[in-house]
């Protein structure tokens, strides 16, 4: 898969296990739907109701493996749209009266013949958070431990991959953080507060709106003049917005995060100090180790001093003042 196919189709279903339930018959490409006894193949696609977004199958890059894809709809626009989801690590339901339905806002919901939701993709999101998706809170119970970003193993690799963005509650702020491998956190958000000004240099945020629910543990958002917005998880680790520009026909990288090295946790390591040209250098009376790399700034740094753990709480301890910095909003304590 190109560069170019990368950046413009979105929505991937591994479809091992998935379309099980589909038995061979053909069906127009004109439809959003497909029932129990019907099935996709070769070329054929779903198209949502209001021809923004087309399903179908597809093979990425070198990948022996074949997936069901969600991207905007080539016939709208002169390219396909970019991969933004993946089902790699997770089930769908299976039944014997069950329809899925492509919908005009990117969801692909399978019901039942009562229409009752059975499954969809905005509650298993992949890399990609679409107007509409909700993210839940971090480490809820089973139900809701899907519905957080989690990024592409590589560019032309959908299974789950390194970072993942999550909502996390510690008792006293809300925020967003990215956590690399599962648990270790890399990015924070910081505390968000009725307008979530973490998204305030997003370019057009003034026609974005964000829904922050405690009641339910969630946050979602939708777009005022309904031009096509997303949010990606990206492979290199960065939470990216993208925004389409209609006239050009290209899609806009309007804000990323980590913006900085600076904010990426732990970036100068133990007793670092990270500076504005995101250089690293160590707290005063501390060095950094003899056999550290001129080039790795995640070892941090060592007392110059042998301390003896006696001595500490002498009536003549000081405190040092270090000014313009900021903590981490989750220290740890550590030995010198």
């Amino acid at each position: 898969m190109d560069s170019h196919y990368k950046m413009n189709m979105f929505l991937i279903i591994s479809i091992y296990g998935f379309l099980m339930m589909f038995l061979p018959l053909q069906i127009s490409c004109s439809t959003d739907t497909i029932s129990t006894n019907q099935s996709l193949s070769g070329d054929q696609t779903l198209v949502s109701s209001g021809g923004v977004f087309e399903l179908g199958l597809f093979l990425p890059g070198n990948s022996r493996s074949l997936y069901l894809g969600i991207w905007y709809n080539r016939t709208r626009m002169s390219f396909h749209g970019l991969i933004i989801w993946s089902s790699a690590g997770f089930d769908s339901p299976s039944g014997v009266d069950v329809q899925m339905v492509l919908l005009d806002n990117g969801n692909l919901v399978l019901r039942d013949g009562n229409n009752s939701i059975l499954w969809q993709s905005f509650d298993n999101p992949s890399d990609t958070w679409l107007p509409g998706a909700k993210i839940r809170l971090a480490n809820t119970d089973l139900e809701t431990r899907g519905m957080f970003l989690t990024s592409w193993n590589a560019l032309d690799d959908p299974s789950l991959g390194r970072y993942s963005l999550r909502f996390d509650h510690d008792g006293k702020e809300n925020s967003l953080v990215i956590f690399t491998n599962g648990t270790k956190p890399y990015w924070s958000s910081g505390a968000w507060d009725d307008r979530l000004r973490i998204f305030r240099q997003v370019r057009f945020n003034g026609n974005l709106s964000f829904e922050f629910n405690l009641s339910e543990s969630y946050v979602t958002y939708s777009v005022r003049n309904q031009n096509l917005f997303r949010f990606v998880m990206d492979v290199s680790g960065q939470l990216m917005a993208y925004s389409w520009l209609e006239k050009q026909k290209i899609w806009e990288s309007s804000w990323s995060a980590p913006e900085e090295l600076c904010m990426i946790y732990g970036y100068c390591g133990s007793f670092g100090i990270c500076h504005d040209n995101s250089s690293c250098t160590c707290a005063p009376s501390f060095r950094r180790p003899l056999l550290q790399g001129s080039n790795d700034s995640s070892a941090g740094c060592i007392s110059e001093f042998s301390v003896d753990e006696n001595q500490c709480g002498e009536k003549d301890d000081k405190f040092l003042p270090l000014e313009n910095m900021k903590l981490a909003s989750d220290p740890e304590e550590r030995d010198p």
